[in-house]
């Protein structure tokens, strides 16, 4: 059996949304949509975005990538300094009419300078997921 490495410190947070499938995922896959319910992008471009970051905001490369039939939606983030950011979401349906949401996000920094902006980061994405379910 293979193993895989799971980081130390990672978000996974997940919602139920009383929606049909199709109708989540094609706000959860439209990087155009991601302002509505994220609070981290603005001004969304075909080829990036803006990113606050706690430094200020930033513009990035932004690529969503998705796939319908197995509901992934990933989206990476590249950053003026070349760092990439990556995170996962996948929509599955539970019935016709009810979609459940899952959001796995690995911050790219050694647990020690995670510190306070965990707990932080998982908030926000549990407030964006709620968002994403008022959208829906």
């Amino acid at each position: 059996m293979n193993t895989i490495p799971i980081p130390s410190s990672f978000v996974l947070e997940a919602i139920s949304i009383d929606r049909p499938f199709a109708d989540v995922f094609k706000i959860l896959a439209d990087r155009y949509r991601l302002p509505d319910w994220t609070k981290a992008f603005s001004n969304i471009t075909p080829e990036g975005a803006d990113f606050d970051t706690p430094a200020g905001i930033v513009p990035i490369k932004l690529i969503v990538q998705s796939d319908a039939l197995s509901g992934v939606v990933d989206t990476v983030m590249t950053f003026p300094d070349g760092n990439t950011w990556k995170a996962y979401s996948r929509a599955i349906s539970e019935t016709p009419t009810r979609t459940n949401v899952q959001f796995f996000f690995a911050p790219p920094f050694p647990p020690e300078a995670l510190g306070e902006l965990l707990p932080k980061l998982t908030a926000t994405i549990k407030e964006e997921l709620v968002l994403l379910k008022g959208l829906c």
